[in-house]
């Protein structure tokens, strides 16, 4: 994570430890826990006008309810301490992509950002098979260790609510199957645009 942010309003999310609290001191934290309204955050693309040019550049996103609040004040890069972190890292950033540009308009002595589709990258070949190898892989992983565990199995409803998370995810494999990829001919109509996922 990246800590300098710049905001309209940020909130501080530590709760520090809670080892070996009294019944009285657990009530404490948890009374703290619910005052507190924790944030989602994704990675974002943001453009800034700066001197009549624009740049854009990637920056964590943090959000109350479906609203951006607060931002890494400089762009991201990534980061990690072994090989599969920073790919895993990279892989969290590139989904900032197919998100809405989020555009730094100034609100009297605040900044706040405004969502901006017009950028948005189409969907291609690619996208598809990669949408549709992690559709099935999630619905393999998902069948075989969360609908089949004796929990789950064992109990009809938890059962009965499984079968139907394994057949829409079967249903939405299908579905990714029949997209058509955007053509370069297409790439300003958005008629089959990435959709923006995840936190706004």
């Amino acid at each position: 994570m990246h800590s300098k942010m710049s905001t309209s309003s940020s909130a501080a999310q530590r709760l520090g430890s809670t080892r070996r609290l009294s019944q009285r001191g657990w009530r404490r934290v948890a009374n703290l826990k619910r005052s507190l309204k924790i944030m989602n955050w994704n990675h974002r693309i943001i453009a800034n006008e700066v001197g009549g040019e624009t740049s854009y550049n990637i920056h964590e996103v943090y959000y109350d309810g479906n609203q951006p609040t607060s931002w890494t004040e400089k762009p991201i890069s990534p980061y990690g301490d072994s090989l599969q972190e920073i790919r895993g890292d990279y892989d969290l950033m590139r989904r900032a992509f197919f998100r809405p540009v989020l555009r730094v308009f100034h609100n009297g002595d605040r900044q706040v950002l405004v969502a901006d589709d017009t950028d948005l990258l189409p969907v291609d070949e690619y996208h598809r098979h990669e949408a549709l190898d992690r559709a099935a892989v999630f619905a393999d992983q998902f069948e075989s260790h969360v609908a089949s565990h004796p929990a789950i199995a064992t109990d009809a409803d938890l059962r009965s609510q499984a079968e139907d998370i394994v057949d829409r995810l079967c249903n939405l494999y299908q579905a990714i199957g029949r997209i058509q990829p955007t053509t370069s001919s297409e790439q300003g109509g958005g008629a089959n645009r990435a959709k923006p996922g995840g936190s706004p």
